[in-house]
């Protein structure tokens, strides 16, 4: 595998994203202006007589060119999902195709349990956030970062999960 070609198509995937999203903005704001046209035009009036077959197959289609948007958006990983999934292939890879692998001492392993613990420790409220890797305790002090003193104690009063 070359990884230059790689990581080339993941930058390229990357930006598609940023397109796709862009697309998406665009033609959303279209698609519910045209929506609200006609759905508050009358019947009887020229302008809907007017707007209806003159614009009907461009709404069509940017509907069409929104929802396909808004799909490839969804299904395209970033560049940051994209490392999650290399690099948690060949270690899965590394790990079950190769035979000295399974002869890793017990040891290693534990330090590199620990290890990676004291990454995540060291990362960021906000990367933590981002990667789900927040503790119960770390959402709560989110969460309650704001609350005033009443409002601190009204939400003690009503949610009691975080005590167990």
């Amino acid at each position: 595998m070359n990884w230059y070609k790689v990581f080339y198509w993941m930058s390229i995937a990357d930006n598609v994203k940023a397109v796709m999203l862009t697309l998406w903005i665009v033609f959303g704001i279209y698609f519910l202006i045209a929506s609200f046209v006609a759905l508050g035009a009358k019947e009887s009036s020229n302008s809907y007589k007017n707007w209806l077959p003159g614009q009907k197959k461009v709404y069509f289609l940017f509907t069409t060119i929104f929802f396909f948007s808004i799909t490839l958006w969804t299904f395209t990983p970033s560049k940051k999902d994209m490392m999650l999934i290399i690099a948690g292939g060949s270690v899965g890879n590394f790990l079950t195709t190769d035979s000295s692998s399974r002869a890793l001492p017990a040891d290693l392993t534990r330090y590199l349990h620990l290890k990676l613990n004291a990454e995540l420790d060291d990362l960021g409220s906000e990367t933590k956030r981002e990667l789900g890797l927040q503790t119960k305790k770390e959402e709560f002090m989110d969460k309650v970062k704001e609350f005033s003193k009443e409002q601190l104690i009204d939400y003690l009063k009503r949610d009691t999960s975080f005590i167990k």
